[in-house]
C-alpha cells in the first residue's frame, strides 16, 4: 500500500518486482510512469481530511486524534472503524 509519494514508490515496486508484490493499494497518488492509463482522484473524504485535518505535533493528543482520524478515511466506509484499537496502535 502507498499513499502520496509511498504510492509513486509502490508502484515501482510493482514494475520492477512485480513477482514480489501480490496486490496493491494506492491511495492519493499520481502515476510514477507515464501511461496512457489514469488512476482515479482521491475520494471526497480523503480530499476533506487532507484539506481540513489540523494536528500539533508537540501534543501528544493532537497528535493521536490526526492518527485516528487518518485512520478512520483510509479504512473507508464499507466496514466498522475500530477506533478504541486504532488509539491502542500497536499496544493492543
Amino acid at each position: 500500500m502507498g499513499v502520496s509519494a509511498g504510492g509513486a514508490f509502490a508502484q515501482i515496486l510493482a514494475l520492477e518486482a512485480p513477482e514480489r508484490v501480490l496486490s496493491l493499494v494506492l491511495i492519493g497518488t499520481s502515476p510514477a510512469v507515464p501511461g496512457d492509463r489514469v488512476l482515479p482522484p482521491p475520494a471526497g473524504e480523503f480530499r476533506h481530511f487532507m484539506a481540513t485535518a489540523r494536528v500539533d505535533w508537540s501534543d501528544a493528543e493532537s497528535v493521536i486524534e490526526y492518527l485516528v482520524g487518518y485512520s478512520r478515511v483510509l479504512a473507508g466506509g464499507l466496514r466498522p472503524f475500530d477506533e478504541t484499537r486504532s488509539r491502542l496502535g500497536e499496544r493492543c
